[in-house]
């Protein structure tokens, strides 16, 4: 791990750069145009505006506010250096006051302006910026669009916004609120788009009811066995929340918080969120980043990264509920499903894992190949019985991989949709949405009822903290957790 300070940033401007630096009147433009140069062959992890860069030296998640954003209309500038390798791709932006911006494309000879935008501005996805990684790369100075809306408040009135992606194959809505992925929506083999994703139809039923429809689950996802473990000798007592043990992080769990929006563009979100020494019973304080961005034209990718101040246990993941079919339109048990896994966890009657590694072959399990999860769903099988259905971790091909590599696909023969997704964890959670029992409804106006949907989780295997053989989920002070999901759609004859 490096941690130094950037030692070289400048600001290039074909004009003064004073006058883009000063705030002006709403309305107004910058004389010149701006670029921005990074000129240092090595930039690693920095704290500036009291932001926080994750950094190594492969790689490097996080955005570095060289200015505060200013509240919307404020006419203040706004410049804003975004650095993401991880994502594959590295961003600038330099906003000069709000009423207008200049841009420039590297090697660009001419330069454009246009009128301040109303706010929240919405449209067309952020230009490609070349690569800041590259020793004095120019980068476009582009307007910061801010693709907000609100949407509602919870009891206490703290106000929910959600923030809108958009790819020409692949729309998404995000909250504030537990970083819920609300909408999802890309079009069938026939062209015709849908919302792929369960969710609910205000704030207060995502804080109060939800079994967490969309969201970002932490500090622990899935089960802690009778809500205990043990680290470095001392013993944590976490509140239990489903039946005996603990699950998804405790009962205000990072689900029901208000995320800080760190930066956004039409592509891209980046959230935050502190976790403070004893949160839920964990210990030490945990700041975590995490950034939602399109990936090309058809790819979602969601890239966590952590740090604490002291050890604690950390299982990140996505708690999205999924219908290719469209949300309302009734059982996923026909999709299809691959699992790029030769062994599975099985469960104590409580759906802890009993510390066996099992083979697939020859079980209920088996999705080497593909097959529709209601084949063999209803099978006399202990553990199905059990988990009145699919709600088990598979152990993928690999363990805890360098990189993103495929983990299952998922395709509905009647609209054609499919979504492979890819991930370097080394569990996935297949859950075949058993409890939805008709009592919530979603934005459709329809009533999810028993495999309605479901949820595929990327993520470290439940109860590692109590597990020794499983891949370790203990994170120390210096160190840095890294994790990155894609989701890539697309679409077959249907």
């Amino acid at each position: 791990m490096i941690r130094t300070a950037v030692t070289l940033l400048s600001l290039l401007a074909a004009g003064p750069a004073l006058a883009a630096a000063a705030p002006q009147a709403a309305g107004t433009h910058p004389p010149e145009p701006l670029s921005l140069a990074l000129q240092e062959r090595h930039v690693a992890a920095a704290d500036l505006g009291g932001r926080e860069v994750f950094d190594d030296e492969e790689t490097r998640i996080g955005v570095m506010h060289v200015l505060p954003v200013p509240a919307p209309g404020s006419g203040s500038a706004r410049f804003l250096i975004e650095l993401s390798p991880a994502l594959g791709i590295g961003e600038g932006c330099i906003t000069a006051p709000l009423g207008g911006c200049a841009r420039r494309r590297s090697g660009a000879s001419s330069s454009t302006s246009r009128p301040a935008p109303s706010w929240p501005r919405r449209g067309s996805p952020a230009a490609r910026i070349p690569d800041l990684r590259r020793p004095s790369s120019v980068v476009a100075a582009q307007e910061a669009r801010l693709d907000q809306e609100p949407h509602g408040r919870l009891e206490d009135g703290t106000p929910v916004h959600r923030h809108l992606l958009e790819a020409s194959r692949l729309r998404v809505a995000v909250l504030t609120l537990g970083g819920i992925i609300e909408r999802l929506e890309t079009p069938d083999a026939r062209g015709e788009w849908a919302n792929v994703v369960l969710g609910l139809r205000s704030p207060g039923e995502y804080r109060t009811r939800s079994p967490y429809f969309g969201a970002l689950v932490g500090r622990y996802a899935n089960r802690i066995a009778r809500g205990r473990f043990t680290l470095d000798g001392r013993d944590y007592q976490l509140a239990t929340t489903d039946g005996p043990n603990a699950l998804h992080g405790g009962r205000t769990g990072f689900d029901k918080r208000i995320w800080t929006v760190e930066a956004a563009t039409p592509r891209r979100l980046d959230l935050s969120l502190v976790s403070g020494d004893g949160d839920e019973g964990y210990p030490g304080t945990l700041r975590v980043h995490v950034t939602y961005a399109l990936d090309g034209e058809e790819s979602l990718r969601v890239a966590y990264a952590a740090k604490t101040d002291a050890p604690t246990v950390l299982n990140l993941t996505n708690h999205t509920y999924w219908n290719l079919g469209g949300e309302g339109s009734g059982s996923v048990l026909g999709h299809e499903i691959t699992i790029e896994a030769d062994a599975y966890l099985p469960t104590d009657p409580t759906m802890i894992p009993t510390g066996e590694i099992a083979p697939v072959a020859g079980t209920p399990f088996d999705f080497r190949a593909a097959a529709q999860i209601g084949a063999r769903i209803r099978d006399d099988q202990p553990q199905l019985l059990a988990g009145l259905g699919y709600d088990h971790c598979w152990a993928l091909r690999g363990g805890v991989a360098p990189e993103p590599r495929p983990a299952a696909r998922l395709r509905d023969p009647g609209t054609g949709r499919v979504m492979t997704v890819l991930t370097d964890q080394p569990g996935l959670q297949f859950y075949s949405g058993n409890r939805l029992d008709g009592s919530l409804v979603g934005p459709s106006g329809r009533a999810y009822r028993q495999g309605d949907g479901l949820a595929l989780e990327t993520q470290h295997f439940p109860d590692s903290p109590n597990q020794p053989a499983f891949p370790n989920t203990v994170l120390r002070p210096g160190e840095t957790f890294r994790s990155t999901t894609i989701l890539r759609f697309s679409t077959d004859p249907a």
